[in-house]
């Protein structure tokens, strides 16, 4: 619309992808796209945690791009912590042409990155990208992810994907392209994690993809292509993640609609 908000999601009927159809996610979930307020106060306090911080581990979720996984793990470099994912439990697809498939997610970039699954560490500061988590005692969590879970000392929200700028490695080893009509750059997971740190390159989706490419070849050529999807000769690593903070927010906006 005029005023930069989603209001309808039609199909392509020649895409190769999907065959034109749109799944309950794709035509629905437009609706939880606008981002959540950001609380400037919020993002300060955050900092100053970061700032005092011995030690600060970063926990990724399931639906990232590789740029935020990226500056995630250069963020957790920087704080003297480590890079951790959440695994989760697989889920059978209905096996319906186009339907959901299962599931798993392609780690090979995280091994690549040296992230390890998560068990908890002996960090002062924990930050959640994406997943869900629950706080323990004694430790400080802090959450950047779709809405808050009330189980955080701190929450900082996250843009949807309808929103994001940057690439996704799929389960086949292929790089796509993610490119939002209306992106918020300056809401943007990695901006919150550049704010954080105080390292301004975090934030910079060139600077990210030319340091990554640098450590991760494979990907070099597929940043300079720019193409919707482009085969790495990265070997693809299967495994369960734990649900996305967007999938389950999803649900529960479905279930609200009784869809």
């Amino acid at each position: 619309s005029r005023d930069g908000r989603f209001t309808k999601v039609e199909s392509v009927v020649s895409d190769s992808t999907n065959g034109g159809v749109i799944c309950r996610d794709g035509r629905f979930q437009f609706q939880l796209v606008d981002p959540q307020p950001l609380v400037v106060s919020e993002v300060a306090k955050v900092k100053e945690w970061v700032d005092a911080a011995r030690k600060v581990s970063l926990i990724v979720g399931s639906g990232l791009t590789v740029e935020e996984i990226y500056a995630a793990k250069k963020f957790a470099q920087l704080k003297g912590g480590s890079l951790y994912y959440l695994a989760g439990e697989v889920k059978e697809s209905s096996k319906k042409p186009y339907a959901k498939i299962e599931s798993l997610a392609n780690i090979s970039l995280l091994e690549k990155l040296g992230a390890k699954p998560w068990q908890g560490d002996d960090a002062d500061l924990w930050i959640s990208l994406g997943g869900l988590m629950k706080k323990e005692a004694g430790k400080k969590l802090v959450e950047i992810t779709s809405k808050p879970t009330g189980q955080a000392d701190a929450y900082l929200p996250m843009l949807h994907p309808l929103r994001k700028e940057g690439f996704f490695l799929n389960q086949e080893g292929e790089l796509g392209l993610l490119q939002s009509l209306i992106p918020a750059r300056n809401r943007a997971a990695i901006s919150l994690l550049a704010s954080l740190s105080g390292e301004p390159s975090l934030g910079d989706l060139t600077s990210l993809r030319a340091t990554l490419g640098q450590e991760v070849p494979e990907f070099a050529e597929a940043f300079k292509a720019r193409e919707r999807k482009t085969k790495t000769n990265l070997p693809p690593k299967l495994i369960a993640l734990a649900e996305s903070c967007w999938a389950k927010q999803a649900g529960e906006h479905f279930a609200a609609k009784g869809l």
